[in-house]
Formats: structure tokens, sequence, C-alpha cells
């Protein structure tokens, strides 16, 4: 079985903010929703309203927002590859946790609810040795993994860059309304090391065991 440990936006809080503390580690389970959205989705504004109330409530939830579906859409190159992945065929639906199938945004809240309050996570991720050259807009840091229980199985660590606050049209309807403009957040720009992230421990992983990546 494959596992993914997700690391994402990093590059994007130090290039804009220069603080490297709001991607320092994991603390506690950080559930995950995926779902795939377009610009020319009449019925995707809606997503932007149910993940604003899950954020207000579990606000360490990681959102990664697929944009794909219509050549129209400005981010769909950098999310196509993932989208096929999941299988993402009817907008807007999303996955949490890698642990659902894809689903209608109204289960999303409940989803993560769940997950948040009932899973414990299988790893602590701390970053390390951390440095931004802001001429070359390169980071490089250190990723420890630990174990925090005995694993067994494939774990696969993925870096994915999100943007925010990006100015885009956005079609709607009576149920989903959207402005002509509107603000899109969470937006997949880049999966750094490939859709399917790389390998970090294959087999049996014991407890307390670290894993570092650079």
């Amino acid at each position: 079985m494959k596992k993914i440990i997700t690391i994402f936006s990093i590059a994007l809080i130090i290039s804009v903010t220069g603080n490297f503390n709001k991607a320092n580690s994991q603390t506690g389970y950080n559930a995950v929703l995926e779902h795939c959205t377009g610009t020319w989705c009449q019925w995707c504004p809606c997503d932007a309203v149910i993940i604003d109330g899950i954020l207000g409530n579990y606000p360490n939830t990681v959102i990664l927002s697929y944009h794909g579906g219509s050549a129209t859409d400005p981010w769909i190159s950098y999310s196509s590859g993932m989208i096929s992945l999941f299988g993402f065929n009817s907008y807007p639906t999303g996955v949490t946790g890698r642990k659902t199938g894809i689903e209608s945004n109204s289960a999303w809240n409940n989803r993560v609810v769940l997950q948040t309050l009932l899973t414990q996570p299988g790893v602590r991720i701390n970053l390390t040795s951390k440095n931004y050259d802001a001429a070359s807009r390169t980071l490089s840091a250190n990723v420890n993994i630990t174990a925090l229980m005995d694993l067994t199985g494939d774990y696969y660590v993925s870096y994915i860059i999100t943007e925010n606050n990006l100015m885009y049209y956005q079609t709607g309807n009576t149920s989903c309304p959207a402005n002509t403009v509107i603000v899109h957040d969470h937006v997949v720009k880049s999966v750094i090391n490939g859709n399917l992230g790389e390998l970090v421990n294959s087999g049996s992983w014991t407890t307390g065991q670290e894993i570092i990546k650079n």
C-alpha cells in the first residue's frame, strides 16, 4: 500500500513572507483536502464557501486545489497529471486524506472533522537547515520524517507549492454566484518532485526511526 506524506506551500510562504517558522513542523494530524475545480465551473464558487468554513474551524487543514477540465483555465497545466491520477471527471469533487473515494463538496466538512478528531499521525515532520536564496528564489531544507508508530508499506513524500490571492474570472450561477473577477486560493502551482512523489521508506519502519530527505 502506498502512503503519501504531503508538504505543501513551503517555497511560496518563504518567498512572500520571509518567515521560515510558518513551515517549520507538523503538529498533530492535519487533514488534507484535494479537490478539482475550474474557473469555467459554475458550481465551483460554492467550494470557496465550504473551504472557508472548514478552515475557520480547523485552520491546519491542508487544501490543494487542482484546476482542470477546460483549456481556458489558466492553471490547468500544473494539475492535469494529478487530476488524471485521482480520476477526477466531475467538477467540483474531492478526496479527503486520500482515504475517501471521490465525493461531492457537501461531504468535505464532515470528512475533515472526523479525520482531524479521530486520526493519529503516523509520522512527525520537521523542516531543518532551512535556507532561502532570494536572488535565485531557491529554497533548500532537510525534511526530517520520524515514525511515531511501527509502520509497514511504501511511504512517499510529495512537495507541492500552492498560491493564494490570484485574481481571475470565475463563472457561477444563482446557487453559486461569482463576480466577474474573484480571488482564487490554494491553487496548485507546482508539484515539485513528480505526481507520485519520492520514496521515503519501503517495508518496515520502526517507531522512532528518522529518515532525512533533502
